[in-house]
């Protein structure tokens, strides 16, 4: 198994959520944080990119879990399917700044 080294150019990152990350006395702002100061992202095993044509969000108090999947044609008669094909999990910190960051993406046009 070999580690890949990722850039934000080779991902194309629009936003970054960095919300597990030790504590400090005195943490900086996100908005003050050097580049440097993030540890390395890397892939250390190949995770699939999945196309979702459709999907469910169940939000909590703590945790935003997000289901996508996509949908099969009718096939010779048959019923079509919804194939579960993703699931997410994450804190509602880690949402908040996802969701920012795609409407300040999408907003600048980057769809």
């Amino acid at each position: 198994m070999t580690d890949t080294n990722l850039t934000d150019t080779d991902l194309k990152v629009v936003s970054i959520t960095d919300r597990l990350k030790p504590v400090s006395r005195n943490p900086k702002p996100r908005n003050e944080r050097e580049p440097e100061e993030l540890p390395p992202l890397i892939e250390a095993l190949v995770v699939s990119t999945c196309f979702i044509t459709g999907g469910a969000l169940e939000v909590t108090d703590t945790c935003v879990r997000l289901v996508g999947w996509e949908t099969l044609p009718i096939i010779e008669g048959g019923a079509g399917e919804r194939r579960v094909i993703t699931r997410i999990a994450m804190s509602t910190d880690t949402a908040r700044d996802l969701m920012a960051g795609l409407r300040s993406a999408l907003a600048k046009g980057g769809h």
